[in-house]
């Protein structure tokens, strides 16, 4: 947001009520607890809280102004609006209009954060370039980073995550993304979507937003291609993938551009990397730039936290923490990963997928016989599905005191994965096992 904007001038913006002293703020926050001298806080409500309440605590902590749907007897400054949510989207609307960045909004199933990040460092070393913090990707998240920008940049990379039909559309109205990218189609939030099919057509939303002279980046590999293309029409398409007739064709060690091949150095481990690393290059091509400076601009990059960066224990087993989150494809891809390493031993501790519904049961049931098939030596598994893999893996899955377990049996000789949804809290274990 701008560095000082008015208080009276919000209330225009948003169309509310203002009442009391006008004062200029310095950022925005809808959490009363992270609240900074200065700051707007917008007091939005869920549906196990009611964010009126929170408003004399973001005074107390410093707001400058307070934006909440109930008159209030207040002498510091306050703007009174029907909708709370829908302030922080007209607000976020306004920013973006009179901002001078070009936004590159990204989506899809998995490979969302490491696409951003990679994109990130290639234009960072010569352009003012914003990028959503952590995974701020849903109807709050890319608001609140679009307002966390100072406008002057000349790119902002946005995430755009999702767990229902309808939310990305709303999210890309928002954003006006000047160009696009659906990184991949896979088995997540199944609860919420119903199916992949459904998953296809939300990613597809991020169009709806697209300006009209704007690019679309699509993973020709991934699952309902079919659905992607048939989503978005009359729209400029680049493709990244491995059949002949992709833009940008993915070879061993690198991919091929209009007939001519290029090395592609990666520090980062796994081959899916690959896919995401052409998705980033691709983009930053459309952006206007050199296919030269990108290769080695996006061979600095490292890794990004809990998504298969290497750790080592006090006993020297090296931890593969990739516990960021999961879905059943990241997690077969996770275990070929862990099954190319040196270590005697390859284990791995699980925690349970969320957000699977009705298929929760099979698609973990399916996870344990991949790591069989895969022969894998250990398998450590915690939360709700704990039984179904262990029944799926057979003999030395274990899970109980897991990691006591793995403390007192590992070593040097062992290599350990560790990956879950979220909600399984996996980055705690990871904490634990380094202790």
């Amino acid at each position: 947001m701008p560095i000082k904007i008015n208080s009276k001038e919000i209330a225009k913006i948003i169309n509310g009520d203002f009442i009391n002293d006008s004062v200029d703020v310095d950022g925005i926050s809808i959490d009363s607890r992270t609240i900074k001298a200065g700051n707007l806080f917008i007091a939005i409500s869920g549906d196990r809280f009611d964010g009126n309440d929170f408003i004399k605590k973001a005074y107390d902590n410093g707001a400058a102004v307070c934006i909440g749907t109930v008159p209030l007897k207040t002498k510091k400054p306050y703007i009174l609006v029907k909708d709370a949510y829908q302030a922080l989207v007209d607000l976020a609307i306004y920013h973006r209009n009179n901002s001078k960045f070009k936004v590159i909004a990204i989506t899809g199933s998995a490979g969302k954060t490491t696409v951003k990040e990679m994109l990130k460092i290639i234009l960072q070393k010569n352009y003012k370039t914003f990028a959503t913090a952590g995974n701020l990707n849903n109807e709050y998240g890319v608001p609140l980073s679009i307002l966390s920008a100072d406008g002057n940049e000349n790119y902002a990379i946005l995430e755009m995550g999702a767990n229902h039909l309808l939310e990305i559309k709303k999210l890309s109205k928002i954003a006006k993304p000047d160009i696009v990218a659906i990184t991949n189609i896979l088995p997540a939030h199944l609860d919420g979507f119903g199916s992949t099919q459904n998953i296809a057509v939300a990613k597809s939303e991020i169009v709806y937003g697209l300006k009209k002279d704007g690019s679309i980046i699509l993973n020709s590999d991934s699952m309902h291609y079919d659905i992607l293309l048939e989503q978005i029409k009359n729209k400029k398409i680049i493709t990244c993938g491995t059949n002949n007739n992709d833009n940008f064709k993915i070879i061993k060690n690198g991919f091929v551009h209009k007939n001519i091949d290029y090395k592609l150095s990666l520090q980062i481990p796994a081959s899916h990397n690959f896919i995401n690393a052409t998705i980033a290059i691709a983009i930053a091509q459309e952006l206007g730039q050199d296919l030269k400076s990108c290769l080695q601009n996006i061979a600095k990059f490292n890794t990004v936290a809990g998504r298969l960066e290497q750790k080592i224990t006090k006993n020297k087993m090296v931890i593969i923490d990739d516990s960021y989150n999961a879905n059943p494809e990241s997690i077969k891809s996770a275990i070929d990963y862990l099954m190319t390493q040196k270590q005697q031993q390859k284990w791995f501790l699980m925690g349970h997928m969320a957000e699977l519904g009705e298929h929760s049961a099979v698609l973990h049931q399916e996870i344990g016989l991949y790591a069989k098939e895969k022969k894998v030596d250990k398998i450590f598994v915690v939360g709700q599905y704990a039984a179904i893999i262990r029944e799926s893996f057979g003999e030395n899955c274990y899970m109980d005191n897991v990691v006591a377990d793995i403390n007192k049996n590992s070593g040097a000789d062992v290599v350990l994965l560790v990956k879950g949804s979220r909600s399984a809290k996996m980055e705690q274990y990871v904490e634990s096992l380094l202790c």
